[in-house]
């Protein structure tokens, strides 16, 4: 016995052992919010969801027995402020869930579908934020880090890809570094909570904070995380997953048109690609949708004039457009019974209430116009 005889050998997995505890200690909610920048909370919002989903569940068997009808969103923060009472408004006797998350693609859409057709349930209608900005590449990255799962990562994975280009005909999938970024991310807390000591900095800064009942105050990062947190988590299950964006500036769309490239260059690849992964995604949604004759309605969120010329600018416009007629295409032919529309709000009626906080995120008092116009449409389609 080598290690009885000479037990110095034991030391380096003595080191890896401490190495493994130490990376656990990151996992702590008390030194994630210390270590990490107060206004980063992405992973408070995916992880909302999880909270949500089984209320969902067990609020769909109460109420679908009624006669009630369930609705379900899916999209990115741009969908997060949509009301369920706005929208039962429109269409009676229904309650709306929202899962979208912040810069959430059609991967973590599929995800919550898929669970969420699993457990039983049977939604009345799902409408779905697709776009530019959902079919890129960039939307793959917080929910690897901070959602979906390796059953599900293992069924849409695509081992050795023919082509690195958008399949809208069946191809696509995960690729082998999505899932190594997975693991990586589930395996170690450093990798997906990683050690900022310049934030640990901030938080414990003085800072504005525009407290929606209480105006301006000023308090540390970390009570404005502390605040911010327990504000998601009050409003969840009472909005049904519907979350208030917490910025709180608000201007007309001719402010915020110098805005509008710097937001496309933090969430669109230039020159713009359709991800392989994202595309594969949303014919996962639209096929599971259509073959169970889900009305399903697919809509591009408002945004500022400027942002919608960059998109043009880089190929986005034509990449998408051109891909979902493939797509929707395919998908009437094998399921005539489907119940699917477009609505693309800015060409199609353009709204009246023009008020955004950046050149893509129509601001909270825009949502009850933004629900019409979008229930209408799914109205007509689901025949509601």
């Amino acid at each position: 016995m080598d290690l009885i005889r000479h037990p110095f050998l034991l030391w380096p997995l003595l080191g890896l052992f401490l190495l493994l505890l130490i990376d656990k200690v990151l996992l702590i909610p008390v030194v994630r919010e210390n270590t990490s920048h107060y206004m980063k909370l992405e992973d408070k919002f995916y992880e909302s969801r999880w909270d949500l989903f089984p209320e969902m569940v067990r609020d769909y068997e109460r109420r679908s027995k009624n006669g009630e009808r369930l609705g379900v969103i899916l999209g990115t923060s741009r969908s997060s402020e949509f009301s369920t009472k706005e929208i039962a408004h429109h269409i009676p006797r229904s309650f709306t869930y929202n899962f979208s998350a912040p810069q959430a693609g059609h991967s973590y859409h599929a995800y919550w579908l898929d669970k969420i057709m699993k457990s039983g349930v049977k939604p009345a209608f799902v409408i779905l934020e697709s776009g530019a900005i959902p079919l890129s590449e960039n939307t793959n990255r917080f929910p690897l880090t901070h959602s979906l799962d390796l059953p599900f990562i293992w069924e849409h994975l695509e081992l050795f890809p023919a082509s690195s280009d958008p399949d809208w005909k069946g191809g696509g999938g995960f690729s082998t570094d999505d899932l190594e970024r997975f693991l990586l991310n589930r395996l170690f807390a450093s990798y997906r909570f990683p050690l900022d000591l310049r934030a640990a900095a901030k938080n414990r800064e003085k800072q504005i904070f525009p407290d929606p009942f209480k105006g301006l105050q000023i308090t540390t990062g970390i009570q404005i995380h502390r605040q911010v947190t327990a504000n998601i988590a009050s409003v969840n299950l009472e909005n049904l997953g519907g979350l208030p964006n917490p910025h709180t500036l608000e201007l007309p769309e001719h402010l915020m048109q110098a805005n509008a490239r710097a937001v496309a260059l933090e969430h669109l690849p230039n020159p713009y690609k359709v991800s392989r992964t994202q595309a594969h995604c949303l014919r996962f949604i639209v096929e599971t949708l259509a073959s169970a004759q889900i009305p399903l309605l697919i809509y591009y969120p408002p945004v500022v004039s400027q942002f919608s010329r960059v998109k043009e600018e880089i190929g986005a416009t034509k990449q998408v457009e051109e891909g979902m007629v493939t797509l929707l295409r395919d998908i009437s032919s094998r399921y005539p019974a489907a119940k699917i529309a477009i609505a693309d709000v800015d060409r199609d009626s353009p709204m009246h209430c023009r008020i955004f906080f950046d050149a893509i995120h129509i601001a909270g008092r825009c949502y009850p116009e933004l629900t019409e116009k979008l229930t209408t449409k799914l109205k007509t389609t689901g025949g509601f």
